[in-house]
């Protein structure tokens, strides 16, 4: 059997910027431009490549000049040069057109404490798209992948795609949905920190518990529900939990018990305005780091979740690819670890990991020496991207640590071969790494729902019989086909007599056609051992191996008992005809449904 391959040209972190349109400004970017169509050209077997990966940074800011430049310039170059090959992309921090982030920034900034990342981007998803919408409309109508793909769906911010044919499953994923920059900082030092005046926050809730409470019997509960009311509408602080442990230990520092009086309220005071100030200087730290803050969010889009989760459980043995921008140690602490979080639920995320033997990254613009990693337990291979092109004003621009890569993914065997290829000296480099092997341990049962497909879908049988040239292939009447000068019969009986081929008929589409070599095609899914695939004590080689033999067994008789039942007139007519006997496996006929 000859080995299946997977190749994939792999661009990162481009952050093409609207002003390369200046290009007399930019003679080294235009030398680097064209030095890398002419390297493409020197690629072999560019008609062999599947998919043409970038895995985010296209543009500097999302702005819609920067990704209609880099189709322009780039793009569709490459789309030409590898004609059977789809897009996959992922965005980057860099996708976010901040421009277009001012209502979400704002919303963020009042909801701190309410919601917690994950719950606000499920109450705004479509703020959030909209913040991608330069990238999802440019790249919406390039070549993507058509048959079982969710990525257009999604507007190409997240989603999978299934390959039959190849036995992989791509899981596209986006790291990126609180990249907002210094949006959400610019904002919040606005709204939060100049506009804030201490000293008439100080006056007003001095007044407002004087007011309220001074040479007054202090009931404590009414007490504790005042100051939460203060604390809530001075400080911005939404957190019950902290605001309550907040209350509890300033009635517990000040004496305050059941009937008591307050002789001052500074004190009080005092504490509120620290704690607002504390707080606000951890909110900052906290938006404005992007590291280990980033989010995948498969929580929130369950559905989408769970259809991934159905195909990697349905198609239990192919290679399972995910693709996102940042590398893992960029993501959230429950997304990071699988520690279960108040709500006693552990990250969706931590199942794509276990589903995944190959990891596909970008960001952090890694050097050429830069090698892969076994992470999750040893089980998952995680490569990451180099930089294709670091934005730089026109004198600056250097292309010298600028590279790609080109992936070679033997499905077979189930390595993984690297090729980069660098840019020093305006001359292009390939430095071809040795294959690494996928550690992941699939289970190879046959699952129910998988089943239930191949046997009850129908099948083109031209794609059967030759998948390159089904074109060609030629339906002549019941289950007869012909190609060139071959001539093919579709068996499905394979427990009868001769698998009900009719020997008068065989020989009428002999003679009609002149031909001196039939070859019958069987499916392994009409066999009685194929429910052996199911038994998880069976590999299924050796199920097909088992098959094949009692096929084999049985095929043997019918040739023998064509040539036997030949009339003497027969006999020198169809004396040196060949009958070739084909047993299909089932993960070659259901990419043929």
């Amino acid at each position: 059997m000859l080995d299946t391959y997977v190749n994939i040209i792999w661009l990162s972190d481009i952050h093409f910027l609207s002003s390369y349109e200046e290009d007399e400004k930019y003679e080294n970017l235009n030398n680097y431009i064209n030095s890398f169509h002419a390297h493409i050209d020197s690629i072999a077997d560019k008609d062999q490549y599947d998919y043409i990966l970038i895995s985010g940074d296209t543009a500097q800011g999302g702005e819609a000049k920067e990704y209609e430049l880099f189709i322009e310039r780039i793009y569709n170059k490459l789309e030409k040069a590898f004609p059977n090959a789809s897009l996959l992309i992922v965005p980057g921090n860099h996708d976010v057109n901040r421009f277009q982030t001012s209502e979400l920034t704002s919303l963020f900034i009042d909801n701190i404490g309410i919601n917690d990342k994950k719950d606000f981007l499920s109450v705004n998803k479509e703020f959030f798209y909209s913040a991608f919408e330069n990238y999802s409309t440019f790249f919406q109508h390039k070549k993507l992948p058509t048959s079982e793909s969710s990525l257009k769906d999604n507007k190409l911010l997240f989603g999978y795609v299934l390959n039959k044919e190849k036995k992989m499953l791509f899981i596209l994923l986006n790291s990126a949905w609180y990249s907002v920059g210094n949006g959400f900082l610019n904002h919040y030092l606005t709204e939060r920190v100049y506009n804030i005046d201490y000293d008439k926050d100080r006056k007003d809730i001095l007044e407002e518990l004087s007011n309220e409470f001074k040479d007054v019997d202090i009931n404590v509960d009414n007490f504790i529900t005042c100051l939460t009311s203060i604390i809530e509408n001075k400080t911005y602080i939404n957190n019950v939990k902290l605001i309550n442990e907040f209350v509890n230990n300033l009635i517990e520092q000040n004496t305050i018990t059941e009937g008591c009086s307050i002789p001052s309220f500074e004190p009080i005071v005092d504490a509120i305005i620290k704690f607002k100030r504390k707080y606000i200087l951890k909110d900052i730290e906290y938006i404005t780091n992007e590291y280990g803050k980033q989010l995948i969010g498969l929580d929130v889009f369950k559905k989408e979740y769970l259809k991934i989760e159905e195909l990697y459980n349905t198609y239990n043995d192919f290679i399972v690819t995910t693709i996102m921008h940042h590398p893992i140690n960029w993501l959230d602490f429950n997304e990071r670890i699988p520690y279960k979080s108040e709500k006693d639920e552990i990250s969706n995320f931590h199942d794509i990991k276990n589903f995944t033997d190959l990891l596909l990254t970008g960001h952090e613009h890694v050097p050429t020496y830069h090698k892969t990693e076994m992470i999750n337990n040893n089980e998952l291979l995680h490569i990451q991207a180099g930089c294709f092109m670091d934005a730089k004003k026109p004198l600056k621009f250097k292309a010298k640590k600028n590279w790609f890569s080109t992936l070679s993914i033997n499905i077979n065997k189930r390595t993984v071969s690297q090729s980069k290829h660098y840019y020093d000296s305006d001359v292009w480099n390939v430095e071809e790494l040795e294959p690494v092997k996928l550690n992941k341990k699939h289970d190879t049962v046959l699952s129910k729902d998988r089943k239930e497909i191949i046997t009850t879908n129908t099948f083109d049988f031209r794609k059967l019989i030759d998948k390159d040239n089904f074109e060609k292939v030629i339906k002549l009447e019941s289950n007869f086909y012909s190609i060139g000068k071959r001539l093919y019969m579709i068996i499905d009986q394979l427990e009868d007599k001769n698998f009900g081929v009719c020997f008068d008929k065989l020989k009428e589409m002999i003679d009609k056609n002149s031909l001196k070599k039939i070859y019958f095609i069987a499916m392994d899914h009409h066999h009685s051992q194929f429910k052996l695939y199911s038994n998880k004590e069976n590999q299924k080689l050796r199920v097909l191996d088992s098959i094949k033999r009692d096929f084999d067994f049985k095929f043997d008789k019918l040739r023998n008992n064509f040539f036997s039942e030949l009339k003497e007139s027969e006999t020198e007519k169809y004396k040196k005809l060949k009958l070739i006997g084909v047993i299909k496996p089932y993960w070659i006929t259901e990419t043929c449904i």
